[in-house]
């Protein structure tokens, strides 16, 4: 299973950070912070976590996040 880093994960499906804020229920900021630095993610709810993988239709274990 390949991990790889949340805007690597976003652009690959041609979304924008906006776009995934929307689907996620969450800021757009969140979204920019989550990006700039991974352990922002690590510390996110899991929920949150859950559902951008969801999302990105990926398992959450794919997402890099330390």
């Amino acid at each position: 299973m390949k991990r790889k880093y949340l805007g690597d994960w976003r652009k690959s499906r041609g979304m924008t950070q906006e776009q995934l804020a929307q689907a996620v229920h969450i800021t757009t900021r969140t979204i920019a912070n989550y990006e700039k630095d991974p352990n922002n993610l690590y510390h996110a709810s899991y929920a949150n976590v859950l559902k951008i993988a969801e999302v990105l239709n990926i398992h959450p274990d794919q997402l890099e996040i330390k």
